[in-house]
């Protein structure tokens, strides 16, 4: 029994369809985290007195700032509550 790499290729890159409502709800539930997450690095720059873009490259491992992660992981442990 071989491999067959068409069959590997199609399960790697297979489409998986749902219904409209449930898509719907997917991506609704999505824009509510990124709008969350957008929240968040607003306050958290506000609060430390930095450009939000730097909170955001600190949250994607880009730069370092003890203080900026550690806001991070308050924030996203209080939207965790309130969820």
């Amino acid at each position: 029994m071989g491999h067959n790499p068409m069959k590997a290729y199609v399960l790697q890159h297979s489409v998986i369809l749902m219904p409209p409502v449930q898509k719907a709800a997917k991506l609704q539930k999505l824009r509510s985290y990124i709008e969350s997450l957008c929240g968040m690095y607003s306050r958290i720059a506000r609060r430390l007195g930095v450009d939000r873009t730097y909170v955001s490259k600190v949250a994607r491992g880009e730069r370092h700032s003890t203080d900026i992660e550690d806001a991070l992981v308050q924030d996203f442990e209080r939207i965790q509550k309130e969820r």
